[in-house]
């Protein structure tokens, strides 16, 4: 009898336990995502960014996709793809800063 009891008692730790580490990991898939979502596309129509600055970027002809290009005085460069010039922005945001590290 005691035994069953202790079994079942380590039982119900274990799913408790599992359940926790789920539940945490589910949290930090949304908190990813939720940096993403976080971003807001202007549309070219409103303005363009600063000169020799990086961007995400949505094409018409690329509806779905956000590319990585740079806006300079010679207007967008895609980042991966250089050598495609023919293109129209439909919108576009300033990419996030990358991590600094601090010296200590």
């Amino acid at each position: 009898m005691t035994s069953i009891l202790i079994t079942g008692t380590l039982c119900f730790l274990l799913g408790l336990i599992l359940g926790m580490f789920l539940t945490v990991l589910c949290q930090a898939g949304s908190e990813r995502d939720n940096i993403y979502s976080s971003l807001t596309l202007i549309p070219i129509e409103a303005g363009e960014p600063r000169l020799d600055s990086h961007c995400l970027i949505q094409t018409e002809e690329d509806g779905d996709h956000l590319l990585l290009a740079e806006y300079a005085d010679d207007g967008w460069t895609l980042i991966d793809y250089p050598h495609i010039r023919e293109f129209t922005v439909k919108g576009w945001c300033y990419t996030p800063e990358p991590i600094r590290e601090v010296d200590a």
